[in-house]
């Protein structure tokens, strides 16, 4: 009979669910990832991140981007899809703004969570409709109707920096990781499960996914799109750490906490009960 330490099978079992991968790393000076051509065609899309703010943007307009697919001009009737972590460092403000190529911004706002900690956002828009969401949880949305294509004379697109009028008017500082777009409206619970899980690649409607894995040179697509991107600037691919994504590392009975029925089913394992 083998002889089991429940000590050590406890200390095992309840270890950190820390999580160490790639992670892109944007210094906020002159840091951004290009891609060549625009990502998103539709209507309805979604774009959700794990994200850390390691303090204020850089750039004139001190914005920090996640995303952005826009028209280099300014104004109404210009098409523009900007999704920001924080608008500006003064209101600390979490946004998507939006707009087709027949109307003027839309945007839907709510606060922005704290410097130095990683958090889940995302964005959805459907028809005449967006929503907000921070860590799975709805934090805001709008019902206005829209007119237009977001995707016409698209000359910026980006992760980390927001282009416009031939200037880099905000550049993200800090880490990004788990980068999805997706050509249809995610509902709560498939964010929901984006928090709780990594993203499965072959997804219906996942047209772009960046996790940073596969090359620290340049921004692999996971998804068969193809929609690589190049480092610009102090843009960096660095290993990484944050406390999410996946199952509480030793909840074998999928209880949400680990305690001591799991260590039961981990010796009935052991033994070949």
């Amino acid at each position: 009979m083998r002889k089991i330490s429940l000590s050590i099978l406890l200390t095992v079992l309840t270890l950190p669910a820390f999580s160490q991968n790639h992670v892109l790393a944007l210094n906020g000076y002159d840091a951004y990832v290009n891609f060549s051509t625009s990502i998103i065609d539709s209507p309805n899309f979604s774009i959700s991140a794990w994200v850390y703010m390691e303090g204020p943007a850089g750039g004139p307009q001190e914005q920090s981007v996640i995303f952005e697919q826009r028209e280099d001009a300014t104004g109404c009737n210009h098409s523009a899809i900007v999704f920001f972590s924080e608008v500006f460092t003064d209101e600390r403000i979490q946004r998507l703004s939006t707009r087709g190529d027949e109307e003027c911004t839309v945007r839907v706002s709510c606060d922005s969570p704290p410097y130095g900690e990683w958090h889940h956002y995302a964005a959805v828009q459907a028809g005449d409709s967006s929503w907000l969401y921070q860590d799975g949880i709805l934090r805001a949305s709008n019902h206005l109707r829209r007119y237009g294509s977001f995707a016409t004379n698209i000359s910026n697109v980006s992760l980390g920096s927001h282009t416009h009028d031939g200037i880099n008017q905000g550049l993200f500082n800090g880490m990004m990781d788990e980068i999805s777009i997706w050509n249809v409206p995610l509902s709560a619970a498939q964010i929901q499960e984006q928090v709780d899980h990594p993203i499965s690649i072959g997804q219906r409607g996942l047209i772009a996914y960046w996790n940073f894995e596969g090359s620290t040179t340049s921004v692999i697509d996971q998804t068969s799109y193809g929609h690589n991107g190049a480092l610009r600037g102090g843009s960096e691919i660095i290993l990484g750490e944050y406390s999410n994504p996946g199952p509480l590392w030793g909840d074998l009975n999928e209880d949400g906490e680990v305690n001591m029925s799991d260590v039961i089913r981990m010796i009935d394992h052991i033994m070949g009960n």
